[in-house]
């Protein structure tokens, strides 16, 4: 009877499991198609491309914040800051 009653709860915490790793992975493609309550993406800010950190440096040589900055262009104060302390050209290799 022991034998019993541990494979049966067995296969239910089994199952229990597996509905839990479902619902998991639907609530967050539910989140990335259409988005989190707080309305921010899910995920890494996306980093600057070569393009967005010319950009960045006009606007912080036109006096604007770090923060500023990544405001306006959708990004985290951290990525912008190694945007603009970096070399402007990297050396050659």
């Amino acid at each position: 009877m022991r034998d019993l009653l541990l494979a049966i709860f067995s296969w239910v915490a089994e199952q229990e499991l597996r509905r839990l790793v479902e619902r998991t992975r639907a609530g967050i493609e539910r989140a990335r198609l259409k988005g989190t309550k707080s309305g921010k993406p899910i995920g890494r800010p996306r980093r600057l491309l070569g393009v967005d950190v010319e950009r960045a440096r006009a606007m912080s040589a036109a006096g604007r914040s770090v923060r500023a900055i990544a405001k306006a262009m959708q990004t985290s104060r951290s990525a912008v800051g190694r945007a603009l302390e970096a070399p402007s050209h990297p050396p050659a290799p």
